[in-house]
């Protein structure tokens, strides 16, 4: 009997398990299944300005002007020309639809250039003795496109250039799919190579008489696929929460206990008056359970030093009061960080924050060393700063040695 009891209870575990993997939800399927439906929304806009850009490359000025070679008796036995060509390349350029700042203006200045000139050249029809001039000075010089029709549609195509950026609706389709998705890192490359995949198939389809469109796409593209790239991007959406994972696995976080603060300086005997957060350096606090992280960059585009302070920290009647234990120096270039030796002249120096009411501050403290009171620092209470979790990270010797918790020693 009780043989048929744990067979039904096997039986019943294995179906179970079944059920709920046929049921739990693939992450790669759902993007896929995602990036399909919103396949337009990304890239219709850019298809549509490489089409665009494509016919504004392709004008031949001299179908609108006189022929390459014309004379300027040419031009003055035949004026219509120049009017009817200048205000046809007009109103077919007045066809262009990009909502773009830089396109519009270029176009309105084309537009502008081609309206003035079609002006000038039907003021010489009614006023035919001003054309004697012209020919008495140069009959029989090559009658040129003016240069200012030459910029302006050099302008135009240009800014209508740098709005094709095939990569960039790659991108912006990658962080909306995952935004909201748990991924390791073979599911975020599988998801990056599906996207692609999927954005040249169409490319290419729908450019097939194009001869260089394959080429033309693997350019823009070929950085999406490089392992650095792929490596630091999978680091910037989920190295934060990585670095969370670690600090609660090992209770050094939780909701409730822990809290995040810029921190300003300020003078000593003016703590509560406003700081200039444009310019004082910022300094980014994490206060966890029982312990305080200080931490300073000055990595400008992603490279130059971080700087870690890590404090034991024991609060009694709302003061703080913490004592540094260990200080982390890094050397960071983009997303990679290694690191130096940092100077530990003031490890075991302690530090009393006192609980102050200062107008917006959630949270200030008068910073007194046991030599004396030195300045003060103003703590702003902030939000979850991935930009910090990001860095911690990249820093895993700090995060080892808080799971150490050496930190906690006399």
């Amino acid at each position: 009997m009780m043989n048929h009891i744990y067979k039904f209870r096997l039986i019943s575990m294995t179906m179970l398990c079944l059920l709920l993997s046929c049921t739990t939800p693939n992450p790669v399927e759902e993007a896929k299944v995602e990036m399909q439906k919103e396949y337009h929304a990304y890239f219709d806009n850019t298809i549509s300005m490489i089409e665009q850009y494509n016919w504004v490359l392709s004008i031949d000025i001299y179908d609108y002007w006189y022929p390459e070679g014309a004379t300027v008796i040419d031009f003055v036995n035949d004026l219509e020309t120049g009017i009817q060509g200048c205000r046809r390349l007009s109103k077919e350029i007045s066809t262009i639809n990009i909502d773009d700042e830089r396109v519009i203006s270029a176009k309105q200045e084309l537009q502008q250039v081609l309206k003035e000139i079609s002006e000038d050249l039907v003021s010489l029809v009614d006023n035919p003795t001003n054309i004697f001039e012209i020919v008495a000075e140069s009959r029989d010089e090559e009658f040129e496109v003016p240069e200012i029709i030459v910029h302006a549609l050099s302008s135009l195509q240009n800014s209508i250039e740098s709005k094709m950026n095939i990569s960039n609706d790659i991108v912006c389709m990658r962080e909306d799919i995952i935004r909201n998705k748990r991924l390791n890192k073979e599911q975020f490359i599988e998801i990056n190579q599906s996207i692609l995949t999927m954005a040249r198939d169409s490319f290419l389809h729908h450019f097939q008489n194009w001869k260089e469109v394959d080429a033309y796409f693997d350019q823009e593209t070929n950085y999406l696929k490089d392992s650095t790239y792929i490596n630091n991007m999978y680091q910037f959406f989920y190295a934060s929460t990585e670095a969370m994972t670690k600090l609660k696995k090992h209770n050094l976080y939780d909701e409730q206990t822990t809290q995040m603060y810029t921190g300003f300086y300020a003078e000593s005997d003016a703590y509560c008056e406003p700081v200039n957060k444009a310019t004082d350096n910022v300094t980014t606090i994490y206060k966890g359970n029982g312990f305080v992280i200080d931490f300073y960059s000055n990595a400008l585009d992603g490279e130059g030093e971080l700087y870690w302070n890590v404090y034991s920290c024991q609060e009694n009647n709302g003061d703080l009061t913490l004592t540094l234990k260990k200080s982390f120096l890094y050397s960071k270039n983009n997303y990679s960080a290694s690191i130096k030796t940092p100077d530990e002249k003031y490890i075991g120096e302690k530090y009393i924050y006192k609980s102050l009411s200062c107008g917006e501050n959630s949270y200030a403290g008068i910073h007194i060393s046991n030599k004396g009171k030195k300045y003060a620092e103003v703590w702003v209470e902030t939000e979850e700063d991935k930009g910090f979790l990001r860095d911690l990270y990249l820093c895993p010797e700090v995060i080892d040695y808080l799971v150490s918790n050496k930190w906690r020693d006399k």
